[in-house]
């Protein structure tokens, strides 16, 4: 009598294959991305390059290596552009690093009680803030600009006019 034996289970080869530790030593290969720094905050930094003393970006705390990115860094946390420069000013005229005042904002602080717990008029730094921001929108070309939704005047962290929120 001839006895039939079937394989218990069948093999097949594809050709492709992947070992448990693949995907790993895949990332480790490849390069970091990093992130492309935001048209403002490299017209920002260009302008305060171009006005400010040298020890500048020192004063108020920002790497000295890629201050751009620094600041383009604020910009993605939920900062706007306004707000940005005007944290700037109120720590180049306190001597408190942009870090510890962006840390109160974040927090729930309104700018004009930062501006008031170092003695700073809070028109005169959002007037000067608010003139310094429209002259670099000029400079941006407008492919670059990465902000074209929503209103005009909206700032790109909460998206609405100044008009309509408190500072």
């Amino acid at each position: 009598m001839a006895s039939l034996t079937l394989p218990l289970a069948a093999q097949f080869e594809f050709g492709v294959g992947a070992a448990p530790g693949d995907y790993y030593r895949m990332r480790e290969t490849s390069a970091p991305v990093k992130a492309k720094p935001d048209p403002f905050a490299t017209a920002l930094t260009n302008e305060l390059l171009a006005t400010k003393t040298s020890d500048y970006f020192d004063r108020i705390g920002i790497s000295t290596q890629d201050p751009a990115m620094d600041l383009g860094m604020y910009a993605r946390r939920g900062f706007g552009r306004t707000e940005l420069i005007t944290l700037l000013l109120i720590s180049e005229n306190s001597k408190e690093p942009l870090k510890e005042l962006a840390k109160k904002r974040a927090r729930g602080a309104r700018l004009r009680e930062i501006a008031s717990q170092f003695h700073l008029s809070y028109e005169d730094i959002r007037s000067k803030a608010l003139v310094l921001k429209n002259a670099l929108l000029e400079k941006i070309p407008a492919n670059l600009d990465n902000t074209s939704h929503g209103s005009e005047n909206a700032e790109p962290s909460t998206g609405t006019t100044p008009s309509q929120r408190t500072p």
